[in-house]
């Protein structure tokens, strides 16, 4: 593993109401070989079985892909967790954090 180039921790809530930390990381994309890019996603706080705690591999056909098919899968992990009944928070405080805050996107209809 090299360094990470992202990283980022937010205060969250379960749905049982208990406090945790999640922390998000993100190593820079690598060239696996002639065809294709890994980019290694660490989440560690979330208790959705798919998680584990341990990094997870993403493969792309390009450092491009890899990097942002990494972002999508953190959304969707985000996504389950607050789906499940989950709150998320910023770090170190009480305001309320969406999805969108960590995961920017732009409607599907600007230019």
């Amino acid at each position: 593993m090299t360094a990470f180039i992202a990283e980022r921790v937010c205060e969250a809530e379960d749905n049982a109401g208990q406090k945790i930390q999640i922390s998000i990381a993100i190593e820079a994309p690598y060239k696996i070989d002639e065809e294709s890019w890994g980019c290694i996603v660490s989440i560690e706080g979330l208790k959705l079985r798919t998680t584990q705690n341990k990094p997870h591999r993403i493969v792309g056909s390009d450092s491009w892909q890899a990097l942002t098919l990494a972002i999508t899968l953190i959304e969707q992990l985000l996504f389950y967790f607050v789906e499940s009944g989950g709150k998320l928070f910023w770090e170190g405080g009480s305001e309320p954090m969406r999805i969108h805050d960590v995961i920017p996107r732009f409607p599907q209809n600007a230019t």
